[in-house]
């Protein structure tokens, strides 16, 4: 697994990262209306792919294990008319263990779709695009997921993701010490 930042093209106190796995690469960006795009190429052109995050990289595990609690373990809030809209967002993210979300940008039955499901020490990453009759939206092996910053279908859940990439932005590729869970990690894989 490798990653790269470059400063964000429309905010320049951002970084974009790119996490590469083989012939896959996930981007992480910010756009200039604030709303926050995963954006998978799969060199394998398909209406599916997976990504995977491993303890490879200690950093970006521990944020994607962060997010991932922070939706399974949801707790109610006070206010009734929050926690009601809560429970819904909730009730609409969350199956046995899965976290699916189905991307911001299109109609809910049209939109690019992903679900992050964890076993063991990996976070499997599945990217599907729903609807294939609209090919000009919808090119096989590329997926388009976005965190709206307003209007989200599964508000307040989207804030989860907002706070993973900001502390993506004080993660430095350049300098990485290397954790003990890595290279534990790595002698258990034989590497």
């Amino acid at each position: 697994m490798e990653i790269t930042r470059r400063p964000n093209k429309k905010d320049d106190s951002l970084y974009d990262y790119t996490i590469r796995e083989g012939e896959k690469s996930l981007l992480i960006k910010q756009n200039e209306k604030g709303n926050l795009y995963w954006l998978m190429d799969d060199a394998e052109p398909s209406d599916y792919a997976t990504f995977t995050i491993t303890k490879e990289n200690e950093y970006l595990y521990s944020l994607f294990a962060k997010a991932y609690i922070q939706i399974m373990r949801f707790q109610e809030v006070s206010r009734e008319e929050e926690a009601k809209q809560m429970s819904i967002s909730h009730y609409l993210l969350t199956n046995n263990g899965n976290i699916t979300w189905y991307s911001d940008k299109d109609d809910i039955d049209e939109t690019d779709i992903l679900s992050i499901s964890k076993r063991d020490d990996v976070f499997e990453l599945e990217f599907a695009h729903q609807d294939t009759d609209f090919p000009i939206y919808h090119k096989p092996g590329m997926f388009d997921i976005c965190f709206a910053s307003k209007d989200s279908r599964y508000a307040p859940f989207n804030k989860v993701f907002y706070s993973m990439y900001q502390s993506l932005q004080e993660y430095d590729p350049t300098y990485h010490q290397v954790h003990l869970d890595e290279i534990e990690y790595q002698k258990r894989l034989g590497k």
